[in-house]
């Protein structure tokens, strides 16, 4: 990483003579610092509890991942025993009643992935748990029956998405 780039002249903020740095030149600089000076404690003590944060998010987020992949293959044979055959077609009702009509294709072209990539792995665990809420509900709509035959099928996962979009937003 280029030094430069993380320090900035202060003219850019009307402060002419001043220096700002980046959080990362910051983190360096505090972590290579006097730890026996309390600003620098203070400013490690900060730090630390950033990074631990975002490890915590990280884990939830895995966590929730791994749950979603999982809850969704069990949709995938609840749909089956409901007749559907056109995953495709079934996984998309629900994907775009979710994301207000936004197909995946379009999903990915909004978050800047590539069209092989899988939008999921890129969600955070907001995300994600509003796509479980949608897995784990469509597949018990299924099992309650009533939903029989693929156009049914689909109808539901839609309406469950939709569903979920309606409370995402009045929240």
């Amino acid at each position: 990483m280029p030094v430069r780039e993380h320090f900035i002249e202060g003219d850019l903020f009307d402060a002419p003579g001043q220096l700002f740095v980046t959080k990362y030149a910051a983190m360096l600089i505090v972590f290579n610092a006097d730890p026996n000076k309390e600003p620098v404690a203070v400013a490690q003590t900060y730090f630390a509890l950033q990074c631990d944060r975002q490890c915590l998010e990280d884990e939830k987020r895995i966590k929730s991942r791994l749950d979603v992949a999982s809850e969704n293959h069990k949709l995938q044979g609840v749909a089956k025993g409901a007749g559907v055959e056109d995953f495709q077609k079934f996984n998309g009702m629900g994907v775009s009643a979710l994301y207000g009509g936004l197909a995946v294709r379009q999903i990915l072209v909004r978050k800047g992935l590539k069209p092989k990539d899988n939008y999921l792995d890129f969600a955070g665990s907001e995300e994600l748990a509003a796509n479980l809420f949608r897995i784990t509900q469509a597949a018990a709509a299924l099992r309650r029956g009533g939903h029989v035959g693929e156009a049914n099928a689909c109808r539901t996962h839609q309406l469950i998405g939709e569903g979920v979009r309606k409370a995402i937003l009045a929240a």
